[in-house]
């Protein structure tokens, strides 16, 4: 069985923390890109309940009969 070489062998320690503190910003970035537009669809929702509920649900009218 032939000896594969190391995939690390060239990558230096100084090397690796920069790629871990790359990956660890762009995880940051995109968790605040989700929250930030989490937010927008809260409060769109927000905003129609909100509008729903003074406004009265669309229902509609219920014949009467006066006696």
């Amino acid at each position: 069985m032939a000896e594969r070489p190391s995939r690390f062998q060239d990558v230096k320690p100084v090397d690796a923390l920069g790629k871990l503190s790359e990956r660890a910003r762009a995880s940051r970035y995109g968790g605040l890109a989700i929250a930030v537009v989490g937010f927008i669809v809260l409060a769109i929702l927000a905003g129609f309940l909100f509008k729903m509920v003074v406004s009265g649900v669309n229902a509609p009218e219920v014949p009467r009969v006066e006696l």
